[in-house]
């Protein structure tokens, strides 16, 4: 009898390219989103709403 491990869950990761998969832009760091509301949440990082911060952030 085999025992397989889980599989491990796949997490989003947003791309710094665009694709016709990911057309959603952020305009501070240039990170690219499936859905809208990925972005909407990503863009609180650097308006300050949520207490987080993005290391691709480009000044």
């Amino acid at each position: 009898m085999s025992t397989s491990k889980p599989k491990p869950k796949m997490s989003y990761k947003a791309q710094s390219f665009p694709s016709s998969e990911k057309p959603f832009e952020c305009t501070a760091c240039q990170l690219y989103f499936r859905r809208l509301h990925d972005l909407k949440r990503h863009e609180r990082l650097h308006t300050g709403e949520r207490p987080y911060c993005c290391s691709n952030e480009v000044d």
